[in-house]
This record gives C-alpha cells, sequence and structure tokens, in this order.
C-alpha cells in the first residue's frame, strides 16, 4: 500500500501461474475396462483409462501443458475525513486491469478436434476485467 497523500492510497497485486499441465487421453476405451473417455475438461476414473491410442502407443501423462494466467489487480482508495473521527472512504477497484484471457481447463480428449483449446471458466479468478465502486463511513 502506497501513501500517496491527501488521503489517497494506491495498492495492487499481481499473480502469475505458470501454464498447469493436464491429462490427456485418447478418446476411447481400447482396453474395454468400461471407463470411457472424459467429456471436455474432465478427469477418467483410474489415471491409465483411456490412454492407449489406436497405433498402440500410450498418450503421455500430463501432455498438455495450460497457458500461463497472469492477473494484475488495482485499488485506489481516498479517506475524506468529515468531523472528528467520522471518515468517509471513497474506493475504486479494477481486477484484471490488462485484461489477460486467463482459462481454468483445457480440451483434453486427443480425438476431440478441439485438443488443446482452452475452456472458459466461470470462476472470479479468471473472468475479464472488471470494476467496482464503493464507499464506506466510519465513526
Amino acid at each position: 500500500i502506497w501513501d500517496l497523500g491527501r488521503g489517497f492510497q494506491v495498492s495492487g497485486i499481481y499473480f502469475y501461474g505458470s501454464g498447469q499441465r493436464w491429462v490427456t487421453f485418447a478418446g476411447t476405451d481400447r482396453r474395454d475396462e468400461g471407463v470411457g473417455a472424459p467429456g471436455g475438461g474432465g478427469r477418467a476414473k483410474t489415471a491409465g483409462a483411456s490412454r492407449l491410442r489406436a497405433d498402440g502407443s500410450i498418450a503421455p501423462r500430463n501432455d498438455l501443458v495450460g497457458d500461463p494466467i497472469h492477473k494484475a489487480d488495482l485499488r485506489l482508495q481516498q479517506r475524506l475525513p468529515i468531523a472528528g473521527r467520522f471518515t468517509i472512504d471513497g474506493t475504486f477497484e479494477v481486477f484484471n486491469l490488462f485484461n489477460h484471457a486467463n482459462y481454468g481447463a483445457y480440451v483434453v480428449d486427443e480425438s476431440n478436434r478441439f485438443y488443446g483449446t482452452p475452456i472458459a471458466a466461470k470462476y472470479i479468478q479468471y473472468q475479464a476485467r472488471m470494476m467496482q465502486f464503493g464507499i464506506r463511513a466510519t465513526f
């Protein structure tokens, strides 16, 4: 937190996550284990299920590496003294300041034509840039 004077404060957070490794699947149950291929970004019931390819090779474990996550959040606050201990704080916050595309899952089924394609996640840490304003009164 940096105090800029005249009641202004600026703070921020930068988060970086290197690309996460994902378990990949060949797309079919060639060993007839009854597990079947997982859908989209899901995982099979056993670690070795559906990794046998049609040519007899084994799909490598954790073969797909996702894109890195970059997220910068910024907060600007001003404290206005009103009378005695009564103050009002105005805040302005920006989340994912640089609007970097962050993904939480990928298509991991090698037989899917969208293999390796990111899947949009609805979790707040993967959302596009957002802003919010706030007011706080203390007395």
